[in-house]
């Protein structure tokens, strides 16, 4: 019994070592199987969350891109730099409303172009931070948001932080809920911010100033659902979390839990999960094994600034690897129970064990590659050497329009236009032959066939790949329709630039001009493009252009769209080589093509010709002044400076440019002169009331003088802003003013005393005269009472005379009495005084006016016309005939007689002071009568001449006379 029991004891022992040696091994397997499970959970987590981490990394720059390239728009630099006075704002001129529209229609495009944009704004620093220009995206609808609705953004954090920034820094928010006047948007909109400064410089001199903001806000749901994308795993497997700097959650399955800082209850990291032997455990599991919660975690950060960041983190549970190495085990154990029975059958079946581990392996991987695949923004393809299509990604449907299974197991052929599949195969080999990595249509445009017919712009990229265990090629295909769209908008922009644009390579060649060059330039486009840009400008400037393009693209960064500009007034060319002003700016950019120059050239010529026309016009009315002796001066109301003319400064006696204020041009007047000066500035200011003053002055080197000062008022919005006036030494004419009145009074007082003393020795004379006539009448000679009597005449004709002078020193004298007076009646009375012998007929052409004058000095005019016709009449008796008419303002009369007329070579000399046209003997008078006419009509502004007759006898005195005094 014992021998036979032997063998199995030892059997038994041999059966137990074997099931510890087999438990040890699988246990260790499985130990090794679950942390090699872990490694993989580890490795895959780490590559997932630095996918994620990059992808969004990728977004954050180019959303830095769109926001920089925002900012170098000529529209926002314009309107930065719209020209501007200190009583002007610069946002309500013609040139920024102009800019505004231009840069409302790009924010629209951009927003339009790009998906997870939601809004585009100009931020001035003024006014609070308040919107220059807003347009929004809202339910894919664009929004253009009217001036009464932009905001003040001063207190907002991000506002404060880009201000902080230099030119082409960006800045990058945390994300947050987005908020409109001060209150969180329902539903909650989580967004991120990104910002860079506007700077204005008016001329390169100047030193830049903050002017404004670029300002784009991302919708972050849209990155955080590409971010949330698990990879194909299901939802329960893997978790994606998202975190701030705070590690406050952004991102959490559980969207109830995501923003709560916002909200006033923080609920973060540490809330949840704690770190456990390496792994983490969420907070709220009540198992007993908390290891059957944990989770293995992987983490990626980036970072916004020295402090801020945005940590990623993926989750996936550790007892999956647990499960697996529990199957493991247990699989184990039956294999190798069954393998101490079967031997043989356990090593074969190792074998295949073997040889199935090693498929699903390359399963696994194939189903890595095709997730990765899959899971690729941009269009994907796996070819085989037979053109054959064996992998198509999400994408591609969207490029060209087949569903995957439309494009599977097909020749990718049926993606090519027609025209290229003719060259296809025979490229397709000559690849295959080398693989490599490589572009396809570099320097040329590459199409796709869409589903529907048309053709699709491309990118292609080809890379050798291992898949399904046969050597394949990778299609890397990007649809670039947008941006050929882009492109497009872009060129009609700079087509219908009101500037001439031109693209200059390295070479000085040019690649690009737009309609406005070829106006202003002459050429056709054919005709500039590929030459010298360098032959538009006289040779003086050639070399300088030269240097000045070659050193910005010597001093081009990348991520910049331009380090520097050149700013430049010189002299181009035309077809015709004349030369003609203008004003130039170069500035590097960066193009698929390499570094460029895009140079912006307007035509000065119109401000050239306006600024040449205003110098001379200057120069002409300062020399004018300077002739006249009138100087100018402007005070400005606002700022109470107070400007003066070159020829002001002379009469002041300073120096010219001399600061001067208002109350130091006030103290040169006299206390009289003042007082009066400053009553008429105060009703120039109040009511508008302009002045026109003779006042004293006393000049810088104390002499008195007289000056004229004439001023008037601006206003502008019913307010006051501005006296300008004229300013003239009048002192010479004063002078001879008071010079001239005062030989008057005396002329006067002479001629009085001349006729009143010279005529009472005349009258003495002729009272001796008249005793002798008396006292010798019986003893005189016929001869001698002959002589008497041309004593007494000549008597009589110089007390005429006198009288005459005393009558012309008092005509057209002003301001006698004014009446209203009937001349037929007047002219009848005259004409019968005159009239004494009665031989002379008086005729009326119509009826005379009656009106309101001064009766005396008329009735004279009238007397000493119508005595003269009769005096100088040769026969006696005759003719004399009236008549009256109105032409501007005056009545015109003529007084015509049929007597011997007046030679025409004497029509001035009548009106003559002593002439007279027959001899004294022949006719009595002193010849003053029609010069004292003559005086007295221009006095009264009118004007006497002769007219001519049809007849041959006879002369008429035509003289006007105003119809209402003034």
């Amino acid at each position: 019994m014992p021998t036979t029991r032997l063998p199995h004891v030892a059997t038994y022992y041999r059966s137990a070592l074997f099931m510890l040696i087999a438990g040890i091994l699988v246990l260790s397997a499985s130990d090794y199987i679950y942390h090699q499970e872990i490694q993989k959970m580890q490795t895959e987590l780490t590559f997932i969350a630095e996918e994620k981490a990059q992808g969004l990394n990728s977004d954050l720059n180019e959303l830095t891109k769109t926001t920089l390239f925002l900012s170098k728009l000529p529209s926002v630099n314009g309107i930065a730099n719209v020209p501007f006075t200190e009583n002007t704002n610069k946002l309500q001129t013609e040139a920024f409303f102009s800019y505004e529209e231009k840069l409302s229609k790009i924010f629209e495009i951009y927003l339009d172009s790009l998906p997870n944009l939601i809004q585009v704004r100009y931020i001035g620093v003024d006014d609070n931070g308040r919107e220059i220009v807003r347009v929004d995206k809202h339910q894919n609808q664009l929004i253009k948001i009217p001036e009464a609705k932009l905001q003040q953004k001063g207190n907002r954090d991000y506002f404060a932080n880009i201000r902080q920034l230099a030119e082409k820094e960006i800045f990058i928010s945390d994300i947050t809920l987005n908020q409109e006047h001060g209150a969180f948007t329902i539903p909650y909109q989580p967004v991120i911010r990104l910002g860079t400064p506007i700077f204005t410089q008016h001329t390169p001199s100047e030193a830049t100033t903050l002017f404004g903001e670029i300002v784009i806000n991302v919708d972050a749901a849209k990155i955080f659902k590409k971010l949330s994308n698990n990879q194909g795993r299901d939802k329960s497997e893997m978790n994606i979390y998202v975190l701030n700097s705070q590690e406050d959650f952004l991102v959490h399955p559980d969207s109830s839990r995501t923003f709560q800082f916002e909200l006033g209850t923080p609920y973060r990291w540490a809330d949840e999960f704690a770190e456990f032997e390496g792994y983490i455990i969420n907070n709220e599991s009540n198992r007993i094994w908390s290891v059957l919660d944990a989770l293995v975690m992987s983490q990626e950060s980036i970072y916004l600034d020295d402090k801020r960041k945005i940590t990623v983190i993926v989750t996936l549970p550790a007892i999956q690897a647990l499960e697996r190495a529990f199957w493991f085990a247990l699989f184990s154990f039956l294999v190798l129970y069954s393998a101490f029975f079967i031997y043989f059958f356990i090593k074969n079946r190792s074998v295949l064990k073997s040889q199935q581990l090693h498929l699903e392996h390359a399963l696994k991987m194939e189903k890595e590659i095709h997730d990765i695949i899959n899971n690729d923004p941009h269009g994907k393809l796996i070819i085989d050497r037979q053109g054959l299509i064996t992998l198509a990604n999400c994408h591609i449907e969207k490029v060209f329009g087949y569903k995957k299974s439309e494009l599977l197991e097909n020749n990718m052929s049926m993606l090519l236009p027609e025209r290229y599949r003719s060259n296809h195969l025979q490229l397709m080999q000559a690849y295959l032959t080398s693989p490599e990595v490589k572009e396809i249509g570099t320097g040329r445009d590459v199409f796709g066939l869409h589903k529907l017919g048309h053709e699709v712009p491309l990118e292609i990229g080809l890379s050798p790949i291992i898949y399904q265990g046969k050597e394949q090629t990778l299609c890397a295909i990007v649809d670039i329709s947008l941006r050929r769209k882009l492109e497009k908008q872009f060129e009609l922009l700079v087509e219908t630039s009101p500037s001439a644009i031109m693209l200059v390579n390295a070479d000085d060649k040019i690649e690009l001009v737009n309609k406005e060059a070829e106006n202003m330039f002459g050429y056709t486009r054919i005709h500039m493009l590929d030459h010298p840009f360098s032959l538009l400008v006289p040779y003086r400037f050639q070399q300088p252009i030269q240097t000045w393009c070659q050193s910005l693209l010597d001093n081009y960064h990348l991520n910049a769209l331009a380090e520097s500009s050149v700013d430049k007034d010189i002299f181009a060319l035309n077809l015709e080589k004349r030369e003609f002003p203008i004003s130039m700016n170069l500035r590097p950019i960066e193009t698929p093509q390499g570094r460029r120059i895009l140079a912006s050239i307007s035509d000065l010529t119109e401000r050239f010709e306006k600024d040449l026309a205003l110098r001379k016009m200057s120069e002409t009315l300062d020399r004018t002044s300077k002739i006249a002796g009138v100087g100018g001066w402007e005070l400005d109301l606002i700022t109470q400076n107070l400007l003066l003319s070159e020829e002001t400064y002379r009469i002041y006696g300073l120096p010219f440019s001399t600061p001067i204020t208002m109350e130091k041009f006030l103290s040169h007047y006299t206390d009289k002169a003042q007082t009066e000066l400053k009553e008429a500035i105060e009703k120039a200011k109040t009511i508008g009331e302009s002045w026109d003053l003779e006042l004293s002055f006393i000049t810088e080197k104390g002499k008195s003088i007289w000056v004229r000062t004439i001023g008037t008022t601006e206003f502008e919005n019913d307010k006051a802003v501005r006296l300008v006036g004229t300013f003239q030494d009048v002192s010479e004419r004063k002078y001879f003013i008071e010079e001239l009145s005062r030989s008057n009074i005396e002329l006067n007082n002479f001629a009085y005393v001349a006729s009143h003393d010279l005529k009472s020795p005349l009258r003495g004379i002729d009272q001796l005269a008249t005793w002798l006539e008396e006292d010798l009448a019986n003893k005189l000679e016929v001869d001698d009472i002959e002589h008497l009597r041309l004593m007494r005449v000549r008597i009589n004709r110089m007390e005429q005379l006198l009288d005459d002078l005393l009558a012309y020193s008092r005509s057209g004298k002003k301001g006698e009495l004014t009446k209203k007076i009937d001349l037929n009646l007047l002219i009848k009375e005259v004409f019968d005084l005159c009239n004494v012998k009665q031989s002379f007929r008086l005729e009326y052409d119509n009826i005379l006016p009656t009106f309101e004058t001064e009766s005396i000095p008329l009735t004279q005019v009238f007397r000493n016309l119508i005595n003269n016709a009769i005096k100088h009449h040769d026969q006696g008796q005759g003719e004399i005939h009236i008549s009256s008419t109105q032409e501007n303002g005056f009545y015109v009369f003529r007084i015509c007689d049929d007597g011997p007329g007046i030679p025409p070579e004497h029509d001035e000399l009548v009106f003559t002071m002593f002439q007279t046209l027959r001899p004294r003997d022949e006719v009595e008078g002193s010849g003053m009568g029609l010069s004292i006419v003559k005086k007295i009509v221009t006095s009264f502004g009118g004007d006497i001449g002769l007219e001519r007759q049809a007849t041959q006898r006879g002369i008429c005195v035509r003289f006007t006379w105003p119809i209402a005094m003034p």
